[in-house]
């Protein structure tokens, strides 16, 4: 009854085992591998051989969306400093200008 459960009776059939499964993963990672080592050597190879003949060079200009920008303080108050000039880069955080601190002062 046993063999009926089991199949046709062949008693040469062979039945997957972990360690098949394990073989057949290590040969796909190996064959990976592979792959990826001749695509490094491939691509190294031909970056170290390749002649750069030239540049590109342009000259070009950013400028903001919608051309300059006003810069304005939601509470008003009296400027102090102006730290930058027209036309000056400045930094993403960088102070531009300096309020005058009597109305802060002023408040009890």
């Amino acid at each position: 009854m046993l063999k009926q459960l089991m199949g046709s009776g062949n008693e040469n059939a062979q039945v997957p085992t972990a360690s098949g499964n394990f073989t057949s993963l290590k040969n796909h990672a190996l064959l990976g591998v592979g792959v990826l080592v001749a695509l490094v050597i491939g691509l190294g190879g031909w970056a170290v051989t390749t002649n750069v003949e030239g540049a590109v060079i342009a000259n070009g200009v950013v400028v903001a969306e919608g051309g300059s920008r006003k810069v304005q303080y939601s509470e008003g108050g009296i400027v102090r400093e102006i730290l930058v000039h027209n036309n000056q880069h400045v930094e993403a955080g960088q102070v531009l200008i300096q309020l005058d601190d009597v109305s802060i002062r002023a408040e009890p």
